[in-house]
């Protein structure tokens, strides 16, 4: 069943909101599961966007996933190479952008992510920094943030792929 939006005070506590909502991990299992075809729509919707922008000046890749939700290895892992094989079947050339499991996004814990079979691609994690995600408040510390991009770029250089960090606070 769907639940009424809430944006208020409430959606403050979104991240906490999200761990804990039973609802949010069914709907990423039946999505890896492609329970409703909805996995089988997205490579499909990849395809499409892969040929349509193929042409285009301006378009040199795709994200494949935004802070995705989901075991690693055994979903997001297999998505992606599915997803590349559909885009790069319209576009060949195409950068594709990978990133793991959205609770990576701290730069404590590393993803655990299989490196890709494919080439031409750049690992772009996201980076919150923790104390200031879960305050609100930057300390003026240095010291998450040196570890948190020490995480990254260890991951980088691990699969010899750039590192590429598009969203950060």
């Amino acid at each position: 069943s769907q639940d009424t939006p809430d944006n208020g005070i409430a959606c403050a506590l979104w991240p906490a909101l999200v761990l804990g909502d039973p609802d949010v991990h069914s709907a990423f299992s039946d999505f890896y599961a492609d329970t409703y075809g909805v996995r089988t729509a997205y490579l499909d919707l990849m395809s499409g966007l892969a040929a349509h922008f193929a042409t285009h000046p301006a378009v040199i890749g795709y994200d494949l996933f935004n802070e995705p939700w989901g075991w690693e290895a055994t979903e997001i892992s297999p998505l992606y190479e599915d997803a590349a094989s559909a885009i790069r079947q319209e576009h060949p050339e195409a950068i594709l952008w990978i990133e793991g499991h959205a609770s990576t996004n701290n730069g404590i814990t590393q993803t655990l992510l299989k490196k890709p079979t494919f080439d031409n691609m750049v690992y772009a994690p996201h980076f919150y920094e923790a104390a200031v995600l879960g305050t609100h408040i930057w300390s003026g510390l240095t010291q998450g943030v040196e570890f948190g991009f020490s995480t990254m770029t260890s991951k980088a250089k691990e699969w010899d792929a750039p590192l590429f960090v598009g969203e950060f606070g």
